[in-house]
């Protein structure tokens, strides 16, 4: 945001140090966004005003021509100015449908357009706000539309699959998910489609996380990519293996320190691919399981979870693979054919137990971490176990597949 803002910024005064050049006809009929107010001039905050920030960025230029207003970005469109209706025509399904977003009046003068209009997000009992532009000139404005669409273009571009097939999480970041500046050009209006509860477009993930050792705070943050299937694209692949969904976690210095992979309903061979590629590489890494059958010296069984997991401990790095989703039907059997894993089991035998289970499902929902060990050992030290240092999956990572007693020590 910081970067746009500068950016708008320096734009206004090449605007304005160049306005006695611009032609007669040009004025008025290019606007550029430079703030946004409730009404009444009360301040804003939280929430709130995040929205209003997303939509100078969303929509920071228009143009109008009589009774038309186009509008150049995100998506180029014309329309009537009794059919700009909403800037994001987002809608609230609690509130009957009603627009996030409801734009009630156009006032355009010399020097200013404001587009006053009502938002739902706020709490407060007065929900008019204003989004102010300045005129620009044509060429101004052709410019900069030009250089934003060229920019989100390279962007949208540069989704191809993340080759993870080496399990390297060192690897450059592509170039979509290397700041949250470049993230917001995926989808400008993504808050909007969060707070609706809009899950039908692909979106970015970007949390922070606050870690400690030994007194000692460390600063991280997630950059990631959801549902990019409904981009009609692939966000990740180890072999032939496709993944929707991809986060990388990400140091201070800008280093990754790890990578998430997940995938909704994956066909069986698919999940048993991706096993057998982990295992030719770590073939003596020491393992470690969740929610496989379990024999007791004393003959008792604790059957399979209705999630399993194995990780490999390398010397350089832990890597995890979940299976989600155990059908209930093997869940209610607990165990198949007494094949169950012991405690004097050797890595080979524990991969040979999990192999076998695999066998039994036809589907499941996949995921796959890569951490430096370091990271590992810090997201798993007893002071960083709280929800609210640990954002999204890596809360899950901690806890959601390990035992109780392991989560004491």
């Amino acid at each position: 945001m910081h970067a746009f803002m500068r950016y708008i910024g320096i734009l206004i005064c090449s605007i304005l140090l160049s306005s006695t050049a611009c032609q007669a006809q040009d004025q008025g009929a290019y606007w550029v966004a430079v703030s946004s107010n409730k009404i009444n001039r009360e301040p804003m905050r939280g929430i709130t005003l995040s929205y209003m920030e997303m939509l100078i960025k969303a929509f920071p230029y228009l143009a109008v021509k009589g009774n038309d207003i186009l509008i150049p970005y995100p998506d180029e469109k014309r329309i009537q100015k009794q059919e700009f209706t909403s800037f994001t025509n987002t809608r609230i399904k609690l509130l009957n449908n009603r627009l996030l977003d409801s734009i009630y009046g156009i006032k355009s003068g010399k020097d200013t357009l404001r587009i006053n209009f009502y938002y739902q997000g706020t709490g407060d009992e007065d929900k008019k706000f204003v989004l102010n532009y300045i005129p620009i000139s044509k060429a101004a404005y052709e410019k900069a539309t030009a250089a934003l669409k060229q920019e989100r273009r390279k962007v949208l571009e540069s989704r191809l699959p993340w080759d993870a097939t080496g399990l390297d999480f060192n690897k450059m970041r592509p170039l979509y998910l290397q700041d949250m500046a470049t993230m917001d050009l995926i989808n400008p209006i993504q808050l909007a489609d969060e707070l609706t509860q809009s899950s039908d477009k692909t979106a970015v993930v970007y949390q922070s996380a606050i870690l400690s050792r030994n007194d000692s705070l460390q600063h991280f943050k997630t950059f990631g990519i959801e549902n990019m299937l409904l981009s009609e694209s692939i966000a990740a692949k180890i072999g032939n293996t496709t993944f929707d969904n991809l986060e990388f976690y990400v140091d201070s210095n800008n280093r990754n320190q790890g990578m998430g992979l997940r995938q909704k309903y994956m066909p069986v061979n698919a999940i048993t691919e991706v096993f057998n590629k982990i295992s030719s590489q770590f073939p003596s890494a020491k393992l470690s399981y969740f929610g496989l059958p379990k024999k007791f010296e004393d003959g008792d069984i604790s059957g399979i979870h209705i999630n399993i997991a194995l990780t490999w401990h390398t010397e350089g790095k832990v890597v995890k693979l979940v299976v989600e989703g155990i059908p209930d039907a093997l869940f209610d059997r607990e165990v198949d054919r007494d094949i169950a894993v012991t405690d004097d089991q050797n890595a080979t035998e524990i991969k040979q137990v999990l192999a076998h289970y695999l066998t039994l499902i036809d589907q499941a929902n996949l995921r796959v971490f890569v951490m430096s060990r370091d990271f590992d050992e810090l997201l798993n030290r007893k002071e960083n176990r709280m929800e609210t240092r640990l954002p999204g999956q890596l809360w899950e990572y901690v806890t959601s597949w390990r035992y109780l007693y392991d989560l004491d020590k």
